[in-house]
């Protein structure tokens, strides 16, 4: 069983990254936390998302550390310090959204 590597972020981290500026760019590529895992020969779990700030990544890397075994590695991209986030419902808003 490989271990696995968790990381949180912004939109340099998330996955499904769409450029603000030009959204119609193709932004299908390979993200860094893809290619680390691969690497390190580590399953990921990316809970990475657009806009978000710094209380989202930490919350959400708590969240998976609490219901996840078998972490090798945890990383938090940390963003912007102006980004605020918020929870409401269980569902996660920031002010990128807004």
């Amino acid at each position: 069983m490989k271990k696995i590597l968790l990381v949180s972020g912004c939109s340099f981290t998330d996955k499904n990254f769409i450029s603000d500026h030009h959204p119609e760019m193709n932004t299908d590529w390979r993200k860094w936390p893809e290619i680390l895992a691969k690497k390190l020969d580590m399953d990921l779990i990316n809970v990475a998302k657009c806009g978000a700030g710094n209380e989202y990544i930490y919350s959400s890397l708590v969240d998976k550390i609490i219901t996840t075994d078998n972490i090798g590695l945890i990383i938090s991209a940390w963003s912007q310090v102006h980004r605020k986030d918020w929870k409401k419902k269980n569902k996660w808003f920031n002010n990128a959204e807004t």
